[in-house]
């Protein structure tokens, strides 16, 4: 199933687009190239090869492996298969949606810790 290119996915309720997912991740300390290769594996709705993901976000081989490597970290991404069959996808709309709603809880909470010392 391919998702249209302005996506949207489902936030607890609220539809949130492609750009407020976006901040969301900037938000999070995501880098650009980093969520270029989740929204294209998001938007492909299937396991990519390496070699797609680069040809869809025309990032170069080593700033795609970066990426990956960096979202496989943190939960975003996994992988299926080994070696030469080895496929790339992203998690479920919804658990991502969830992933960043617990991120952005627990920084503004350190915000609001920090600022409760200063006061």
């Amino acid at each position: 199933m391919s998702i249209p290119l302005f996506f949207f996915i489902l936030l607890r309720g609220m539809v949130v687009d492609v750009s407020e997912f976006q901040n969301f991740l900037r938000a999070l300390g995501a880098k650009r190239s980093e969520i270029r290769v989740l929204i294209a594996l998001v938007r492909a709705g299937k396991p990519l090869r390496f070699s797609e993901i680069v040809s869809s976000t025309g990032l170069s081989e080593r700033t795609v492996r970066m990426a990956l490597a960096s979202l496989r970290d943190r939960g975003y991404v996994h992988t299926v298969g080994r070696g030469r069959a080895t496929r790339y996808v992203s998690e479920k709309p919804s658990v991502i949606a969830d992933m960043l709603k617990k991120g952005l809880e627990e920084r503004v909470s350190a915000i609001l810790t920090h600022l409760q010392y200063r006061s």
